[in-house]
């Protein structure tokens, strides 16, 4: 960490208090180094950048597994279902009506002169 290097012998007041302004002083230095704090920013863009990437492949995983179980469960067909209601409106209003209007088109018809 580019502190000030002691032997491991006695310091008196004074060499301890320059040793520990020494100290203070580079570390002040590298916290406030611009390039350090470049390769830091740099660094965080690169892990937010990979977070974002993550979270976003996830999703699209969690949503594939969410269309194939959708898709593996079989549809009920309510056509053929005769308590349907729809069914039940459908063969009592509608294929009246649509007899009642094909059949002007069949009498026409049939009232037309073969040449």
């Amino acid at each position: 960490m580019n502190l000030f290097q002691t032997f491991g012998y006695p310091v008196s007041d004074t060499q301890f208090q320059l040793i520990e302004r020494y100290n203070q002083n580079r570390f002040l230095e590298q916290l406030y180094d611009p390039e350090k704090l470049m390769w830091l920013s740099t660094s965080i863009g690169s892990i937010q950048a990979n977070s974002a990437g993550n979270s976003t492949a996830n999703m699209a995983v969690n949503q594939n597994i969410t269309a194939i179980e959708y898709c593996s469960h079989p549809i009920i067909n309510l056509t053929i279902d005769d308590g349907n209601v729809w069914n039940r409106i459908e063969k009592r209003t509608f294929i009246p009506m649509a007899v009642l209007l094909l059949l002007p088109g069949a009498v026409v018809l049939a009232q037309v002169r073969a040449p």
